[in-house]
């Protein structure tokens, strides 16, 4: 194996980093939720978000440590582009997050530019190789 040029670091990436790199994109719309707490947040701060499982099955989180892995999309015109995508390398030895029916947790992600945003976070049923990604509805980031 050859070396890589300057500081580049291989790391195993969790499948939810490689659908949010664009290599895939589901969107979960069969009952889970991923809800901001506000309309509207301040730019350099953490935007609050739920996820809910609405589902009659449990559903499983992708997470960081104990945090869920989250990553943001920012609408530009019309359409939505990946602002940040989650990356994490702690994701590999994280167990995910196990919610059943009616379950929800309530988590946070830092925007740092004004714009309209909406959060990304990954999920399966029992069978992980299946990864779904939902998607919270909008809201504004401004200074």
């Amino acid at each position: 194996m050859r070396p890589l040029p300057g500081n580049v670091v291989r790391v195993g990436v969790s499948a939810l980093a490689i659908i949010a790199m664009g290599c895939e994109s589901v969107t979960g719309t069969d009952g889970v939720a991923v809800v901001p707490s506000a309309r509207s947040f301040r730019t350099d701060a953490f935007a609050t978000f739920v996820v809910r499982n609405d589902t009659r099955e449990t559903i499983h989180v992708d997470r960081c440590g104990s945090r869920v892995l989250a990553g943001l999309d920012r609408r530009q015109g019309l359409a939505w582009a990946n602002e940040m995508a989650a990356l994490c390398v702690l994701s590999i030895l994280s167990t995910p997050l196990a919610l059943a029916p009616g379950e929800s947790v309530t988590d946070s992600i830092l925007v740092r530019s004004p714009g309209v945003y909406r959060v990304v976070v990954g999920y399966g049923g029992g069978n992980l190789r299946i990864l779904r990604l939902a998607r919270s509805g909008s809201f504004t980031v401004a200074d």
